[in-house]
């Protein structure tokens, strides 16, 4: 059935029962017209006129006419603003209408999930480096270093620039001595100024400062400990860290002014101890020297490097019980180490205690079969055990290792006493050359010349050793003693023996060597007056000398003074009953005297 509707402009619009409840927009002037519902009594089999559908179009149901809810004007469907007064209709909410309820429902909720959930994500990611800084920090208090680099490691992921965790790398870096980390992060944190506390500050700059002093960069180790030193607590270890930066530097006047104040500030550690020492040694400084070596092996017994350090200060010092006791302490503190038990050796030696000499050389030996100084410390405890042949090998190996002089002038010696002179000679001869100036070492180079019968090169050796020291006792005594071993030694060279020995007894006329070898000499060229008065010289500060009683009574048996002869023989003999002839001396003064009186 067809349904007609007249439109206000006087428009027939003729529709069909389709249409019924629905809405038609009049073509002609455009407004849009409700159909009536269909009657129940109407037949569906009547149709619509023909031509009538032209005149109209129906209308969607988002476009239903609507008015201004702010003025009251009518307002076409797809309009978003009235066209009156410009109020906001809502014309985009045709779109929504379409939608279903439970879509558009679990669409808002999506999007506020999304946009709730970005915002959570945001703010948890925000708190991580926080967390994980926080845990970093309480592994390093614990000193679990692992842990706390994972700790940091993990908030820097979250955020490459958290000051917190390059603050705790940096300081997990010091306290563990790890490089790698210190050398990252220190200058980050120091440059950028992120640490408040300026104690903490100034501790990582002088553990950083340490770290550079390493690589070799003193001038940048410098600068950092001069930014830490006005920190109350720190002067100390900035002061040290100057001082060995200037000493790597070579500025040794600097570094050794900068650790006195780093000591007097009352910093202790052992590396600024031990440097110290070295430099107030090389300044001649040795009473300070010892007090610095002995602070630093008061903090490091362990370390056999400073108990040699300290030998060597005692030694120069004439400390023989302390080098002894130093030598002892750095085997003690490293069984292993072949240089204290070879300079043990020579103290041993030195002490008359052959046998632990010849032990510990052996132990150093052992330990280092190829070092110069091991071999050579064996070498010289064999040659004063009387074995030359077996010193000769190690001493000649420690020569062919390195050339020194003591070692040169052992080997000498060891072909000497071998009777090897000509070679024996040339070696101690090179290693006197070596010492122009050592006066013991001719002293003892003659000794072994007059026991290997050579009493010509003796004389050679102690004429050197006169010129560098000629007021030295034990070299006029020797070498008049040299000169009258010579054929026909004390005549050809009488006044040069007697003025050699004079001279020894006036530079030390309480020693006893001079008077009796003048005596003795005088004795030999049949001068019992001259031999009397050496005696009588000698005896003067050593009344309780045997040879000297013997020599006088001597003198005195020559000049038929039998009653001094027998009070000299007699004191001799008190002092010395085996000393040389002395009983058969003291009958012959005896029967002069009985003779004499008969």
């Amino acid at each position: 059935m067809a349904i007609e509707v007249h439109c206000t402009c006087g428009n027939a619009l003729t529709v069909g029962a389709e249409l019924a409840g629905k809405k038609v927009r009049c073509k002609a002037c455009r407004e849009v017209l409700a159909i009536p519902a269909v009657p129940l009594d109407a037949s569906a089999e009547e149709e619509a006129p023909a031509g009538s559908a032209d005149a109209y179009e129906v209308v969607r149901a988002d476009e239903a006419p609507r008015s201004c809810p702010a003025c009251g004007a009518a307002a076409a469907p797809g309009d978003s603003a009235c066209l009156a007064c410009g109020a906001e209709l809502g014309g985009g909410a045709g779109l929504l209408d379409k939608v279903p309820r439970q879509v558009l429902l679990g669409g808002v909720a999506l999007v506020l999930l999304l946009v709730l959930g970005g915002v959570a994500r945001a703010v948890w990611l925000s708190t991580r480096p926080g967390t994980h800084t926080r845990a970093g920090l309480a592994y390093l208090g614990e000193g679990d270093f692992a842990a706390a680099k994972r700790e940091f490691q993990e908030a820097l992921s979250y955020d490459r620039e958290h000051p917190g965790a390059l603050v705790g790398l940096a300081e997990l870096g010091a306290q563990s001595k790890d490089a790698a980390v210190l050398r990252t992060f220190a200058p980050r944190v120091l440059e950028r100024g992120l640490i408040e506390d300026p104690e903490e500050e100034a501790r990582l700059r002088l553990a950083y400062a340490w770290l550079l002093i390493e690589e070799k960069k003193y001038v940048k180790a410098h600068n950092e400990a001069v930014e830490a030193r006005g920190v109350e607590g720190f002067a100390g270890e900035a002061e040290a860290v100057v001082g060995m930066a200037a000493l790597a530097g070579g500025h040794e006047d600097d570094a050794r002014e900068a650790l006195r104040k780093a000591v007097q500030a009352g910093y202790r550690d052992v590396r600024v101890f031990a440097e110290l020492a070295r430099l107030e040694r090389a300044a001649g400084a040795l009473d300070a020297a010892l007090r610095a070596a002995e602070q630093a092996v008061a903090l490091a017994e362990d370390d056999a490097s400073l108990w040699l350090l300290l030998a060597d200060l005692r030694e120069e010092k004439g400390d023989a019980s302390g080098l002894a006791a130093a030598l002892e302490k750095a085997v003690a503190a490293d069984p292993k180490n072949a240089t204290a038990h070879a300079r043990l050796s020579r103290v041993r030696l030195d002490a008359g205690r052959a046998e632990d000499a010849l032990s510990s050389a052996r132990e150093a030996a052992k330990l280092a079969p190829e070092d110069p100084e091991a071999l050579t410390a064996l070498g010289r405890a064999l040659l004063a055990a009387g074995r030359p042949g077996e010193a000769a090998p190690p001493l000649e190996r420690a020569l062919s290792k390195r050339q020194h002089w003591e070692t040169e002038y052992l080997y000498g010696r060891a072909l000497l006493e071998q009777g090897e002179e000509r070679k024996g000679l040339q070696a101690v001869g090179k290693a006197l050359a070596a010492r122009p100036r050592d006066v013991r070492l001719r002293i003892d180079a003659a000794r072994v010349a007059l026991s290997a019968g050579k009493p010509e090169q003796a004389a050679s050796f102690l004429r050197e050793a006169v010129e560098a020291a000629p007021e030295d006792y034990d070299v006029r005594v020797l070498l008049a003693r040299s000169l009258a071993q010579q054929p026909l030694g004390r005549r050809k060279h009488d006044e040069a023996i007697r003025q050699h020995l004079q001279t020894a007894i006036d530079a030390n006329p309480r020693r006893r060597e001079a008077p009796a070898a003048l005596a003795r000499h005088h004795l030999e060229l049949l001068q019992p007056e001259a031999a009397l008065a050496a005696a009588r010289k000698g005896l003067k500060y050593n009344d309780a000398d045997a040879e000297l009683r013997y020599l006088e009574g001597t003198a005195c048996l020559a000049l038929r003074r039998w009653d001094d002869a027998i009070r000299a023989f007699e004191a001799c003999q008190r002092l010395d009953p085996g000393y040389e002839d002395v009983r058969e001396k003291l009958e012959e003064a005896q029967e002069g005297k009985f003779y004499d009186r008969n």
